[in-house]
């Protein structure tokens, strides 16, 4: 059960990573058209293209949106597939030690404290999960961040 969902949340950071880095990069082309198109407000002016940057965000900004939101659904994917693997899992071991204590090789206590322990192990085992899809959030963040500045360092070299 731990292989299974430390498998399924490898793998489901592994896909949020890949939609949230293509949203941040879009994002940031989005920023620039914003921040370009403020900058020579003049010149969109003075030939009359606000309609033509207004309408080149909003497709910037529709993309973004995308790409936010197969972000936002690879991580609800994930979450319910490693609940999903939790309830499975709390399943067969409650249904086993219920097997034990009808037998009578387990006490209703001994049914009582593999419950509990059950429930010690899944509480940190989700926080454990939002923490790793956490840091490869900041990873990712930190690694555009870097990109970025890198590319503005050579650029003006």
């Amino acid at each position: 059960d731990l292989l299974v969902y430390g498998t399924a949340l490898v793998i489901g950071s592994e896909v949020l990573r890949k939609h949230q880095r293509a949203a941040v990069a879009e994002s940031a082309v989005a920023h620039g058209k914003a921040v370009d198109s403020l900058l020579n407000y003049e010149t969109v002016k003075y030939f009359g293209n606000e309609g033509y940057v207004n309408d080149r965000y909003d497709e910037a900004l529709g993309r973004v949106e995308t790409l936010q939101l197969k972000a936002l659904y690879s991580r609800s994917i994930t979450s319910v597939i490693q609940v999903v693997i939790q309830g499975l899992g709390l399943t067969a071991m409650v249904l086993l030690a219920g097997r034990e204590a009808l037998a009578g090789s387990m006490t209703v206590g001994g049914f009582v404290l593999v419950n509990s322990y059950l429930m010690q192990v899944l509480r940190p085992l989700d926080r454990m999960g939002m923490l790793y899809r956490g840091l490869k959030q900041a990873f990712t963040d930190v690694e555009q961040m870097i990109d970025r500045k890198s590319t503005r360092l050579n650029s003006s070299h």
